[in-house]
């Protein structure tokens, strides 16, 4: 009788997640990440302590931005501007050419914005398109 392996989807969907991540982290491994601070001060870090300072919650949202950018990338933005995590909100981003940005908070699903108008949240990338073509 041939053995079967039942397989857990959690199980498979955080493999999944975790490929995703080790993939964007040696896509990132050169580049430096940015953090705002509330004085408006910038502060080069790179990958790994911008990983370090994530909390688990904090983690669930930068694979959600990434999975986003992938998104993103296949509809060509592709170029990566900045990318962080504010503490004081709690919320990671990925600002993208063409004046886009990607970002979670607390786990939750992605909103997308304006870069130079984050007060403007928009549930799709193509909402935010048909927003920036007007």
């Amino acid at each position: 009788m041939p053995s079967t392996v039942k397989t857990n989807c959690k199980d498979e969907e955080k493999n999944i997640k975790i490929f995703l991540i080790k993939i964007y982290i040696y896509y990132l491994q050169h580049l430096y990440i940015y953090k705002k601070l509330a004085i408006l001060k910038t502060v080069q870090m790179e990958i790994s302590e911008f990983m370090n300072k994530l909390g688990s919650i904090d983690l669930s949202s930068f694979i959600k931005v990434l999975e986003a950018y992938q998104e993103a990338f296949k509809e060509g933005f592709s170029q990566v501007e900045n990318l962080g995590f504010n503490e004081d909100l709690g919320f990671v981003y990925c600002c993208l050419n063409g004046n886009i940005t990607i970002f979670s908070r607390f786990g939750q699903n992605v909103f997308y914005a304006p870069s130079d108008d984050e007060n403007k949240e928009f549930n799709s990338l193509e909402e935010l398109v048909e927003y920036l073509k007007k």
